[in-house]
C-alpha cells in the first residue's frame, strides 16, 4: 500500500463530529510507514486540510467537493493544486442552480461555499424532502443529460460536475505521484465512494455493501491494514 484514500463523514468520523482518537493515531502510525494519506469528501478542501493539521496528519493531500478540488497538502498556500475544469456552460448551468435553490428554499437550507459543485444542506427534517425533490427536478430538466449527477447524503444533497468524482481526483494524485492504482486502498461509506473504489486496487466499505472488503468501523480498517 503506497496512498491510502480515505472519506471524512460517516466513514473517518460521525458528520459534525471528532474522529476518534483511535482512528487518528492509526493514521498517523499508517503515514510513519511511508504511506500517502488522501483525504477526499464532499466538503471543501480548505475544510479538510484544516481538519488534518488539527488531528496531527503529515502530509496528507485533500481533495475537497467530491474530488473537484484537490491541495498538494493541508498548508496555506498549499505546494500545488488542481481544480477540476468545466466547460462555461457547465459553469452557468450549476450557478443556476445555485440561485434557484437558494431563492425558493430561502433560510430553511444552507448552500456551502464550493468552488465547483452544488451541496444544499437541509436544516430541518421538513426542509428535507423540498431539497432533494428540487434537485431531483433539475437533473430531470437537463442535469443527467448534461453529465452531471446527483447524491443524496445524511445531511445535503450535492450536484457533482462531470468528472468531478472521487474516483477522478484519486487517478489525477496517481498519476502525479506515479503510484501504481494496484498500490492504493480506498475506504468509503457511500454511493459517491463508488467510483474510487473502481480505480483503487483495493476497496474498503464501511458498513456497506460494497467493496473488497467490509468492516463495522474505520479502527478495524485501519487496524487491518497496519498488519499487512
Amino acid at each position: 500500500m503506497r496512498i491510502l484514500t480515505l472519506d471524512l463523514d460517516d466513514t473517518l468520523a460521525a458528520v459534525n463530529k471528532a474522529a476518534s482518537l483511535e482512528a487518528l493515531e492509526l493514521l498517523r502510525d499508517i503515514s510513519a510507514t511511508g504511506c500517502q494519506l488522501l483525504l477526499i469528501s464532499g466538503k471543501p478542501a480548505a475544510y479538510l486540510a484544516g481538519f488534518a493539521r488539527q488531528a496531527g496528519i503529515a502530509s496528507p493531500i485533500v481533495a475537497g467537493e467530491n474530488g473537484a478540488v484537490v491541495m498538494g497538502s493541508a498548508d496555506f498556500p498549499p505546494p500545488w493544486e488542481h481544480t477540476v475544469a468545466i466547460p462555461p456552460e457547465a459553469r452557468v448551468w450549476l450557478d443556476d442552480v445555485t440561485a434557484d435553490l437558494a431563492g425558493r428554499l430561502g433560510a430553511s437550507v444552507w448552500v456551502q461555499p464550493n468552488l465547483i459543485n452544488v451541496s444544499v444542506f437541509w436544516r430541518s427534517e421538513s426542509a428535507k424532502a423540498e431539497v432533494i425533490g428540487a434537485v431531483a427536478n433539475h437533473m430531470t430538466r437537463g442535469g443527467t443529460a448534461a453529465g452531471f449527477r446527483s447524491f443524496v447524503h445524511i445531511d445535503c444533497a450535492e450536484i457533482v460536475a462531470p468528472g468531478a468524482d472521487k474516483g477522478s481526483a484519486l487517478r489525477f494524485v496517481l498519476d502525479r505521484l506515479g503510484i501504481d492504482a494496484a498500490d492504493a486502498v480506498a475506504i468509503g461509506d457511500s454511493v459517491n465512494d463508488l467510483p474510487m473504489f473502481e480505480v483503487a486496487g483495493t476497496s474498503i466499505g464501511i458498513r456497506m455493501d460494497s467493496g473488497d472488503e467490509r468492516f463495522e468501523n474505520v479502527e478495524e480498517a485501519l487496524r487491518s491494514l497496519l498488519t499487512r
